[in-house]
């Protein structure tokens, strides 16, 4: 019992050890963001949320490649309306398929471009993740535009855009 523990103890104190990395934004799951003025959002969203299925799009040698997106409305408390994506496609296709520049088409406006940098942890020599990481972001603009804020909605946070 003496010896797992302190297996167990030297586990903790040696097993997972923070690897290089230049991620300067926190880790993230889905992408949740939005934009300043959220009456766009409001009226696109009748109910909690919608899904649309070609809310997002990236091209590949020419080809566009469409996927879905939700939007999600606010509660009368918190009147905060947001986008999110799924983490299998933009936080995937950018970390891990290096696709980096993304398109949104809401409903009758004009399609903007989300550029979404997420990078992989580098795993050891034996093809593991020690740290058990994710895949971090390290660079968000919507536009051209760096967000203008976070909110604490969640532990990832809502990225607010002036759009």
């Amino acid at each position: 019992m003496k010896n797992l523990s302190v297996l167990l103890l030297a586990l903790c104190i040696f097993g997972c050890k923070d690897e290089p990395k230049t991620a300067d934004l926190p880790l993230q799951k889905p992408l949740y963001f939005s934009f300043k003025d959220t009456s766009i959002l409001n009226t696109l969203c009748s109910d909690s949320f919608k899904i649309y299925d070609s809310l997002f799009s990236y091209n590949i040698n020419g080809a566009e490649t469409f996927f879905s997106g939700t939007i999600w409305k606010g509660s009368q408390k918190d009147s905060m309306s947001f986008i999110s994506s799924k983490v299998a496609d933009i936080v995937y296709l950018s970390a891990v398929k290096n696709i980096k520049t993304f398109y949104l088409h809401l409903p009758n406006m004009r399609r903007d471009t989300l550029i979404a940098d997420y990078f992989e942890i580098i795993k050891n020599q034996n093809g593991q993740n020690t740290c058990v990481c994710d895949m971090p972001l390290k660079e968000l603009k919507f536009n051209g535009k760096y967000y203008i804020r976070k909110t604490d909605y969640s532990i990832n946070g809502i990225y607010i855009f002036d759009r």
